[in-house]
């Protein structure tokens, strides 16, 4: 990866090229005799001053050469070079001036060996950070100004599961198993200003199966809450599943149902007028019927169509309250559709370098259930 690239623009002083290339090729052992050199020695200030400002730009992201490190996941580089006194704060603060924090660019690209390193001293940093505090912009187009910045309200820890990082959020989950102090950006139980969901009911929503597991039995997340919309877990699935209808949304909400235990009974009216995947609609229609509920998804559907309709349980769908369900379902799924499904198909994976670096943010949803 040679600095004339289109994409990398670099700065030209011999021994800071040096360190670049360093980076890139992820040799510690070139990066240790940099270190050690007498010229490096002789001007150590002037040199780590210039390090900590920008080092190259890859399709107009700035970075510096701890955050071009952390960029390509160069965990004992990053940490090289921390040791030998590279400013994170000043990492922070660059990457922050850009919208980015830098806890969420390592949990959303799942580096979790960095993660490792750098969470004790983020938390010692950070403890006290308040979520209105969060006021960043994510632009995935950022070279070419022709799409309008893509903004997130997630936080870390939620980045990482909209991504299917599990090993970040079993770093996350054992560092704070035992604390009940927990910065917003780690905690699972943070709910997302914008849609009201918790880590658990995004992973519902992005339809990975492991990490609905792995959130429920090993970091005992909370399923039981509702979003903004007052969907449910098994609502938020079964929405996602007309989104998304190859990934795994039966099998998240049969789990919701036989092992969370998700009260099936919850709007179900809503809950089939959402479903349109023929095995999930079966599944609810038995689980309602051992409930003693025999309500089917047509019948629901010619009661919101013809107000008054009898369903075979006998309740009576009044025009007021048939109207009131329709109107639910469409909330929801227009929030759904804006913060979900644009996002993930199209723009995450935007930014790389010459197929060598990943997306800027992790895999894209289709990529991190194969």
């Amino acid at each position: 990866m040679g600095c004339c690239q289109s994409e990398l623009k670099c700065d030209k002083n011999n021994l800071i090229q040096n360190f670049k290339e360093s980076i890139e090729k992820n040799s510690l052992k070139s990066l240790a005799k940099l270190i050690q050199s007498t010229e490096y020695q002789e001007n150590k200030e002037k040199i780590l001053s210039q390090l900590d400002n920008i080092l190259c730009s890859v399709r107009g992201l700035k970075l510096n050469a701890l955050g071009y490190a952390l960029f390509l996941g160069r965990n004992e580089i990053f940490q090289h070079l921390h040791k030998a006194g590279s400013s994170l704060s000043l990492t922070e603060n660059l990457l922050h001036s850009q919208g980015i924090d830098l806890i969420i660019l390592i949990c959303s690209k799942g580096y979790s060996d960095i993660l490792s390193y750098y969470l004790p001293i983020y938390v010692q940093n950070h403890i006290n950070d308040k979520p209105h505090d969060k006021t960043f912009t994510i632009d995935f187009n950022l070279d070419t100004g022709t799409k309008p910045a893509a903004r997130t309200t997630y936080t870390a820890v939620q980045m990482a599961v909209q991504y299917g990082h599990i090993s970040i959020v079993t770093i996350i989950n054992e560092y704070f198993r035992n604390s009940s102090n927990i910065p917003f950006e780690v905690d699972l139980e943070q709910q997302d200003e914008s849609t009201g969901e918790n880590a658990a009911l995004i992973a519902c929503r992005h339809g990975n199966y492991p990490m609905v597991k792995f959130l429920h039995q090993k970091c005992g997340a909370n399923f039981m809450i509702r979003n903004k919309v007052g969907e449910s877990a098994i609502q938020i699935a079964t929405a996602g599943s007309r989104l998304h209808p190859h990934l795994q949304y039966l099998q998240i909400i049969v789990y919701l149902v036989d092992i969370a235990g998700i009260d099936i009974k919850y709007n179900y009216e809503e809950t089939l007028l959402l479903a349109e995947d023929k095995e999930i609609i079966e599944f609810i229609e038995k689980k309602l019927k051992l409930l003693g509920i025999n309500a089917k998804k047509i019948e629901v559907e010619k009661a919101v169509s013809e107000p008054g309709r009898n369903i075979e349980d006998g309740h009576v769908e009044q025009g007021e309250h048939a109207e009131h369900i329709e109107s639910r379902r469409f909330n929801f799924m227009t929030m759904y559709a804006v913060s979900c499904g644009d996002k993930d198909d199209s723009l995450v994976s935007s930014i790389s370098d010459n197929h060598s670096m990943n997306s800027l943010f992790g895999s894209t949803l289709s990529e991190f259930h194969k």
